[in-house]
């Protein structure tokens, strides 16, 4: 994108400026507003710079980060055949190990794996309906390759803080470039609404799934962005199943303690019952 902008005529970007200028104007006149040739050509080229500035800074980013990104996916892959092979054997011994009896530790693998199946799940019509958002969108707005775009919208959907926001952001750059503001700014009330479905859908799906509430799903999915980076997204609902489960297993070992305390001075009587802590002496 950064070679084909830089060699493009001159001639050219000065006929997008006039057009983008000419639909600027029109919609500025209906409004009483002045706006100057030269202000727009200059917001244009600002804009232009800060673009290629962030792709550059993007893409050396990616190539640095590659060598690291490469070493991690063979680790995962070596780690994910021996998960297969000897899966259930490390969860037995992880019951094994931990101090719980085997009924609350039953409820604890359960409340991970309910939020494991709703992250996934999440995930899954989060890129459905963000994909589908777009497609019709893209399709609607006459972008070309639309149908392929709206693909690739889904398979973006699962990279977390950025998504789909490459594909549609460069559909508004272009409907900039044709001179089609109308489209663009449908195009960005769009990007809006696709960005605000990941945030009720996954909630949503979350809650269905671990028996979570979803304003507790959405605090443990942005809490898990802030604390984990990127895998925050994965690691926010399962830490906040594992609190709950915690929460949950003090409240039944405190409500259990207290029916037997109940139960025992019911049967002793009041004149038998447990003689009070003696206190501790005065120094």
């Amino acid at each position: 994108i950064a070679r084909s902008l830089a060699a493009m005529p001159r001639e050219q970007i000065a006929a997008y400026t006039a057009t983008i200028y000419a639909q600027v104007d029109s919609v500025a006149r209906r409004f009483r507003f002045n706006v100057s040739h030269d202000d727009v050509t200059q917001a244009l080229t600002d804009a232009g710079q800060w673009v290629l500035t962030a792709l550059g800074g993007f893409f050396g980013m990616l190539a640095a980060a590659t060598p690291g990104t490469l070493i991690l996916v063979f680790v995962f892959l070596i780690a994910f055949y021996f998960m297969l092979r000897d899966g259930e054997a490390l969860r037995g011994w992880i019951a094994a190990m931990l101090p719980f009896d085997a009924e609350d530790t039953g409820e604890l693998f359960s409340s991970i794996q309910d939020a494991v199946r709703g992250v996934m799940l999440g995930s899954l019509l989060v890129g459905l309906v963000q994909s589908a958002i777009a497609l019709l969108l893209l399709v609607v707005l006459d972008i070309p390759g639309a149908f392929v775009l709206g693909v690739l919208c889904f398979f973006m959907s699962f990279v977390p803080i950025a998504g789909t926001m490459p594909i549609t952001g460069g559909a508004v750059i272009y409907l900039l470039f044709n001179g089609r503001l109308g489209a663009a700014a449908i195009m960005g009330v769009g990007i809006v609404i696709v960005g605000l479905s990941d945030n009720i859908v996954r909630p949503m799906v979350h809650a269905r799934s671990g028996n979570m509430h979803p304003l507790l799903s959405l605090v443990a999915i942005f809490g898990g962005l802030q604390a984990f980076g990127a895998l925050g997204v994965f690691m926010g609902p399962v830490i906040a199943a594992f609190a709950l489960w915690g929460v949950e297993l003090y409240g039944r070992s405190t409500a259990s303690r207290l029916s037997r305390a109940s139960s025992s001075y019911v049967a002793r009587g009041p004149d038998e019952a447990v003689p009070p802590a003696p206190t501790p002496s005065q120094p």
